[in-house]
Parts: structure tokens; sequence; C-alpha cells
């Protein structure tokens, strides 16, 4: 894995960190209800897997090309 791809999907996680702390004082503070939480943060997860993904697709094309 090149070094630019592990520093973007280090990115990913840290940024997948902060959108479940995000949620989670949302949800404490009652701006999000429990019901409505498992479909945002199903929604959350699948944007940053599919981000992810992307990545990992561009770092293995972008190689392919050195």
């Amino acid at each position: 894995m090149n070094k630019g791809l592990s520093g973007t999907l280090r990115l990913l996680a840290m940024l997948a960190v902060l959108v479940l702390a995000a949620l989670a004082g949302l949800l404490i503070f009652d701006v999000i209800p429990r019901e409505q939480l498992a479909d945002t943060a199903s929604k959350v997860f699948s944007l940053l897997g599919i981000a992810a993904v992307a990545a990992v697709a561009l770092g293995a094309l972008f190689k392919s090309q050195d």
C-alpha cells in the first residue's frame, strides 16, 4: 500500500470517528431521536465506506501509472 493511500485511509478513519462523536453528541442532547439515529448512522457509515473504496481504487489506478 503506497504512502498516499495509507494517509487517505487514515484520514477517512479519523473522519468516521469524528462523525460518530458528533452523532453521539446529537443523541445526548436529543437533537436526533433514538429511532432516527440507526438510519442516519447507517447512511453515514455507508458513505464513508464508499469513500474508502474509492480511495483504494484511485490509489490502485495511480500506482499502475507509475
